[in-house]
């Protein structure tokens, strides 16, 4: 799955995410990646079918920003990364 910086989702989605699966193993809101613990179970929720690729630009991202969360400390991004990738998947809904 890929999915980039513009988003929005309907609210009985984020309604839907278990409060548990935006924290980490401590119970810590994660600090880095943390977009990924909600984007994933809201489209896996949804399915293919209800979300789409903009082909047009809509978005320029700033990758010159010095504070991004990749040129802090890539390892710990890709470590948490990798942490919230591997959760359980949540279900389709019935939409």
């Amino acid at each position: 799955m890929t999915c980039s910086h513009i988003r929005t989702w309907r609210a009985f989605l984020w309604r839907k995410i278990k409060e548990e699966d935006l924290k980490d193993e401590n119970g810590n809101y994660w600090q880095w990646s943390g977009d990924l613990c909600f984007m994933f179970p809201m489209l896996e929720m949804a399915g293919d079918e209800h979300y789409r690729f903009m082909t047009d630009i809509n978005y320029i991202y700033n990758g010159d920003n010095p504070i991004n969360e990749h040129k802090v400390d890539i390892d710990m991004v890709n470590n948490h990364a990798s942490r919230i990738r591997a959760k359980a998947k949540y279900d389709k809904l019935i939409l």
